[in-house]
């Protein structure tokens, strides 16, 4: 019941944004359904959150085909459509990375949502993919990678608490 939850989110004081959902709940029957519970959330922004294709060089252009058709399609219910990163959009693609051949390949209006957390665990400057791509960056996840039972990635000992974590916050 999307008028039921947006009426008790209201009544918390709380703002639905957007929403991150997998391409196939975007598509068929179930598609347009989704597509018009967002709607009545007052939703504006839908962001895949993950796609396998999008570092598969024999499959990231069937993939930014998909996100660009429904584009499209989502425009004319005057929603953003846009994707999420992780570590792996950094990887090396045509001279340069699967996120920057993501975001030349993509209307712009369509929104690339900065995993500032990924971004820096793939070496990357969150400041300088923001501006490297002005306008798209809308709408951002601001946090450290953490550990996660995954030994190699992030020290279980990492202070991970904006502010307390010893990253220089304010220059990016």
């Amino acid at each position: 019941d999307p008028k039921g939850l947006k009426l008790f989110l209201d009544e918390l004081g709380l703002q639905v944004s957007g929403v991150h959902i997998s391409l196939s709940q975007l598509t068929g029957e179930k598609g347009e359904y989704n597509i018009e519970f967002f709607k009545a959330l007052g939703a504006n922004i839908i962001i895949i959150p993950h796609d396998k294709r999008i570092n598969n060089p024999a499959e990231i252009d069937d993939l930014i085909k998909e996100l660009n058709t429904l584009t499209e399609r989502l425009a004319i219910h005057d929603l953003q459509l846009g994707f999420h990163n992780h570590a792996k959009e950094f990887q090396s693609f045509q001279e340069s990375t699967f996120w920057d051949h993501l975001a030349q390949n993509t209307p712009q209006d369509f929104v690339l949502q900065l995993d500032v957390g990924w971004a820096l665990f793939a070496g990357q400057n969150p400041n300088k993919l923001v501006k490297q791509y002005p306008n798209r960056t809308i709408t951002t996840h601001i946090k450290r990678r953490t550990y996660q039972g995954k030994p190699g990635t992030v020290s279980e000992n990492t202070p991970v608490i904006l502010g307390s974590d010893g990253f220089d916050w304010a220059n990016y």
